[in-house]
């Protein structure tokens, strides 16, 4: 499910406890444990004239054709808006909810694409540093009260995975 909809679910209580990633997380009105943070990257074809950069000004991508991950997604206005920021509007020539898709149309050299750091390794593409950027949360999430046992148990055991110096 897309953060939104889990969000929900978890404000109706049909789940007790939501992994999810989101650009800002002090906006939640939950208790949480923050995992980890990510910041947007650029993925190209490895043979992409800027795969082997250390850093991508995302002005430099204004010619290229964006393949982007469905408008429903978390990710999909915040690169948007990126772009704009940038002063272009992408040019977007596929878009898919489907990761795998989209990693294949970038290995057919059929664009690039804007996702968080992501955590794959592929001889066939490039990972590249974005500037400007923006950062991501992945946290676990919960309504303030009324747990069962079950649930702080499970609560307490994903603590030990939060991100040091946080108070959540």
């Amino acid at each position: 499910m897309e953060t939104n909809q889990l969000v929900n679910t978890l404000k109706q209580k049909q789940v007790d406890v939501a992994f999810i990633r989101t650009l800002m997380p002090e906006k939640l009105d939950f208790e949480k444990i923050i995992i980890a943070q990510e910041f947007f990257t650029v993925c190209l074809n490895r043979e992409h004239t800027l795969a082997n950069r250390r850093k991508i000004e995302l002005a430099d991508l204004k010619d290229e054709n964006f393949i982007m991950l469905a408008k429903n997604s978390l990710l999909y206005e915040p690169v948007i808006n990126l772009c704009q920021k940038a002063g272009f509007e992408p040019k977007i020539s596929f878009v898919s909810d489907r990761m795998s898709s989209i990693f294949q149309m970038v290995k057919s050299n059929q664009g690039v694409t804007i996702l968080m750091h992501p955590q794959t390794k592929n001889s066939e593409l490039s990972f590249v540093s974005l500037e400007p950027t923006s950062t991501s949360t992945l946290l676990f999430i919960r309504n303030k009260e009324n747990h069962s046992k079950i649930e702080n148990d499970f609560w307490n055991y994903l603590k030990q995975f939060e991100m040091p110096n946080r108070n959540n």
